[in-house]
C-alpha cells in the first residue's frame, strides 16, 4: 500500500494512541493536500527537504502529543474522581450501578451466573456517636480495605452509601457468593478494631431466569440484609433462605432461630457435633424428592463423569474408587442414609473443575510452571460454577470445592481451616490421598498398605482432620481395641523430606512440602 493507504488503515483502528503522521511527498499540489488531509495526515514536507525543518516540524508535533496527553491524564483524573468514592477509594454508587448493568447484561446473554453482595456495618451510629466521627470514618476505611484485600481483581466493590457497600461479583453462583460473604463477615469480624469490636451484616442475592431486572438484584440483597439485621446481626443471608425467615421482616419467633442460620439441618454423629459451630456443623440437607426425580438426577452425574474420563481415564477410575471408599468412611461417621446421595455425587464429581483445565496443564508428563499450577488451582472453583446453577447438587458441592482445604488453612481456593472446612471436605480429602496413594499411577507404582497409613497419620493435624485420621487409622489401646487417640506427626522415613517426583498425584496435595510433583518444589 502507499503512505495514504497505510494512514487510512491506523487511523481506522480503535483504541490505540494519536499517531502523528508527516508526509513526505514529491507531488504538492491543491488536490494532492487534501487527498492527505482526509486521509489523516498531520503535516506535509516536499521533497526533497531541509533536515532543520524536518527537526521544527517534528518538535512540533512533540508539542501537540504532549497537550494531547495532557489532556487525557485530566480526563482520566476526573472520571476517577466522578466514579470514585473520596472518602474509601472504592467505587461510588453511579460506577456501581455501571457495573452492575453492564454485568447483568452480559450474564443474561451468556447465561451465566451473576450474585450481589450487600453488606452493611452494624450498629454504626452508636459507634460515631460514642467515638466521634474521624473514628467512623477510619471504620469505613477499615472496611474498605478488607474488601479490597478479599475479594477477586474482577469483582467490582463499591461504597453504596453511607456505612453501605456492596461487591458484584461476575460469573458466582449462589453457594460462592454465600461463601465469599461469609469470608468477608469473618474477617471483619477477627480485624483488630481500636475502640470496639465492629461486625457487618450481609445479604446475597443471586441472579436467576426469573431475575427481570438489573435493579431487582439490588432489591433482593436488600431485603436479604434487612433480614440480617432484623434476625441477631453478623450474619449472611442468601435472598433465597428467605422463605426459612419470618415474611414481616420482623423479630425471629424464638431465641433458636437466631443461632441457627438457615438450612441448618445437620446430619452428624454426636462426638463430633458437640463441639462445632452451626455454620461449619452442617455437612449436607437432605434432600426432599416428592417428584421422583432421583434417577434421573443421577443419569446426569453418571453422565458428567463419562465426560470426565473423555478427558482423563484415570480420573474417572480413581473417582469411582474413592466413591466407595467414602461412602464406607460416611457410615463410620453415622451419616444416614438419607444424605448418602450427597456424598456420592460429590465423591463421584470431585474433579469436575478438570473439565475446564487446559489439556496441555492436565496431561503434562513434567513439572507444572508457576503460571500452570495457578491455572490448575483452579478446578474447585470451575467445579462450582459448572454445578451451583443445579439446585439438586448444591448439597453436594461441599466436596468438589473444598476437598483441596487444609485443616492448617494453607490449602485452597479459599485458605479455610479447622472445622471451617466442610465435614465432607474434611472425610473425602483423607479417602482421596489414601486411595490415590493406593493404587498405581503412570508415574509410580502403588504404596505398600503400611507406607501409605505412616504417610496419612503424619498428615494429621496440618493437611488432614485428625478426628478423621483417627477413624480411618484407629490406634490400639491397652485392651487391644481400637482406641480414637488422635496420632501425632511423627518424622518417619515419608515425612523428613518430599519424596521423589512422582509419589504423589495430581489428584490431592499431601506431601510434607504441601506441594504436588507438578508444582515447583513438589
Amino acid at each position: 500500500m502507499d503512505g495514504l493507504e497505510l494512514c487510512r488503515r491506523i487511523r481506522g483502528l480503535a483504541g490505540r494512541p494519536y499517531t502523528y503522521f508527516v508526509l513526505f511527498t514529491g507531488r504538492g499540489g491543491c488536490e494532492e493536500r487534501l487527498e492527505a488531509l482526509a486521509a489523516g495526515v498531520d503535516d506535509f514536507l516536499a521533497k526533497p527537504f531541509d533536515t532543520r525543518e524536518l527537526a521544527a516540524r517534528l518538535e512540533i508535533a512533540r508539542r501537540l502529543l504532549s497537550m494531547q496527553e495532557d489532556l487525557e491524564r485530566k480526563n482520566a483524573a476526573l472520571h476517577e474522581l466522578a466514579t470514585t468514592d473520596e472518602l474509601t477509594g472504592l467505587k461510588n454508587r453511579r460506577s456501581f450501578f455501571e457495573a452492575l448493568e453492564s454485568h447483568f447484561a452480559l450474564a443474561a446473554r451468556q447465561r451465566s451466573p451473576l450474585s450481589l453482595v450487600m453488606l452493611d456495618v452494624d450498629q454504626f451510629k452508636t459507634y460515631n456517636d460514642a467515638f466521634g466521627h474521624p473514628a467512623g470514618d477510619d471504620v469505613l476505611r477499615g472496611i474498605a480495605d478488607v474488601l479490597r484485600s478479599t475479594t477477586r481483581a474482577h469483582d467490582t466493590v463499591a461504597r453504596h452509601g453511607g456505612e453501605e457497600f456492596t461487591v458484584l461479583l461476575p460469573v458466582t453462583g449462589p453457594v460462592v457468593a454465600r461463601g465469599m460473604a461469609e469470608r468477608l463477615r469473618e474477617t471483619i469480624k477477627q480485624r483488630d478494631w481500636p475502640h470496639r469490636p465492629v461486625t457487618a451484616s450481609f445479604g446475597v442475592a443471586t441472579m436467576t431466569l426469573k431475575t427481570g431486572k438489573a435493579l431487582d438484584l439490588v432489591d433482593q440483597a436488600d431485603r436479604a440484609l434487612y433480614a440480617s439485621k432484623r434476625h441477631g446481626r453478623n450474619r449472611v443471608t442468601h435472598h433465597a433462605d428467605l422463605g426459612d425467615c419470618p415474611q414481616d421482616g420482623g423479630e425471629p419467633a424464638n431465641d433458636s432461630e437466631r443461632s441457627q442460620p438457615p438450612l441448618s439441618r445437620m446430619a452428624l454423629p454426636s462426638s463430633i457435633a458437640a463441639d462445632a459451630p452451626p455454620t461449619c456443623r452442617r455437612l449436607v440437607p437432605s434432600e426432599e424428592n416428592p417428584s421422583g426425580l432421583a434417577p434421573t438426577y443421577d443419569d446426569i452425574v453418571e453422565g458428567w463423569s463419562r465426560a470426565l474420563e473423555l478427558r482423563d481415564c484415570a480420573t474417572v477410575a480413581h473417582s469411582h474408587q474413592v466413591t466407595a471408599e467414602m461412602l464406607d468412611l460416611a457410615r463410620t461417621l453415622g451419616i444416614n442414609e438419607a444424605d448418602m446421595v450427597h456424598i456420592r455425587r460429590g465423591s463421584l464429581l470431585h474433579d469436575i473443575g478438570k473439565i475446564g483445565i487446559p489439556d496441555a496443564i492436565l496431561h503434562k508428563p513434567g513439572p507444572l510452571s508457576d503460571e500452570e499450577w495457578r491455572i490448575m488451582r483452579r478446578h474447585p472453583e470451575h467445579a462450582v460454577e459448572l454445578l451451583a446453577p443445579f439446585d439438586f447438587l448444591q448439597p453436594a458441592l461441599d466436596i468438589p470445592y473444598c476437598h483441596h482445604e487444609r485443616w492448617d488453612g494453607t490449602g485452597y481456593p479459599r485458605g479455610l481451616k479447622g472445622e471451617q472446612i466442610p465435614l465432607a471436605a474434611r472425610a473425602f480429602a483423607a479417602v482421596d490421598i489414601r486411595d490415590a496413594l493406593s493404587h498405581d499411577r503412570p508415574y509410580r507404582k502403588a504404596w505398600p498398605e503400611e507406607r501409605v497409613r505412616n504417610h496419612i497419620t503424619a498428615l494429621a493435624g496440618t493437611h488432614l482432620d485428625p478426628d478423621i485420621v483417627a477413624i480411618l487409622y484407629p490406634t490400639l489401646g491397652s485392651d487391644g481395641n481400637p482406641s480414637r487417640i488422635i496420632p501425632s506427626r511423627r518424622d518417619s522415613d515419608l515425612g523428613q523430606q518430599p519424596g521423589p517426583e512422582g509419589t504423589c498425584c495430581r489428584e490431592s496435595v499431601h506431601a510434607r512440602c504441601g506441594r504436588t510433583p507438578g508444582e515447583p518444589g513438589g
